[in-house]
C-alpha cells in the first residue's frame, strides 16, 4: 500500500485546515483501491459528510491532467475503486475535496500504485508425478 501525506488547501484564500492521508493499492490487474481522511471545508459552507471528491489519474504526478477528474464521488465518501487500468502499469492520483457550490481544493500531492500483473492463462503440462515419498515418475 502506497500512502502519502495531503494538506488539504483552503477555498477563497483560507489557509489549509486540515492534514489528512491518502491510501493507494492495487486490487487486481485493471483496479486499485483510494481511501482518505475527510477534509473540512474552512469556510464553514460545506460539513465534511457533504463534501465530494474528485479523484484525478495520471501516469506519473508531473501528467495528472486537472481538466476532468476520473470520478466524482457521492457526497461523504471517503473510498473509491478506480477500474479499467491496465496491468503491470504505475498510476497516480490526486483527491480534491469540492465543496456544495462547487468550489474545489487545488492541491497537487499525488499517490501511486502499480496494477497486478495479468493472469498468466498458459497452460502449464504435467511432465511428472510425485507420490507421498518424493519419487517422481514420468506421466504418459
Amino acid at each position: 500500500m502506497k500512502q502519502a501525506l495531503i494538506v488539504w488547501g483552503g477555498w477563497g484564500g483560507h489557509e489549509p485546515r486540515q492534514t489528512a492521508e491518502i491510501m493507494a493499492e492495487a486490487l487486481t490487474a485493471s483496479a486499485i483501491a483510494l481511501s482518505w481522511f475527510p477534509a473540512i471545508d474552512p469556510a464553514g459552507g460545506s460539513p465534511f459528510h457533504r463534501l465530494r471528491y474528485a479523484v484525478y489519474q495520471g501516469p506519473s504526478a508531473d501528467a495528472i491532467g486537472y481538466d476532468r477528474p476520473v470520478l466524482l464521488t457521492l457526497p461523504g465518501t471517503l473510498q473509491c475503486v478506480v477500474g479499467g487500468l491496465e496491468p503491470a502499469t504505475d498510476y497516480c492520483f490526486v483527491i480534491r475535496p469540492r465543496d456544495e457550490a462547487g468550489n474545489e481544493d487545488d492541491n497537487t500531492v499525488a499517490v501511486g500504485a502499480r496494477t497486478f500483473f495479468a493472469a498468466d492463462t498458459t497452460r502449464i503440462a504435467l511432465l511428472y508425478t510425485a507420490d507421498v515419498f518424493g519419487n517422481l515418475e514420468p506421466c504418459g
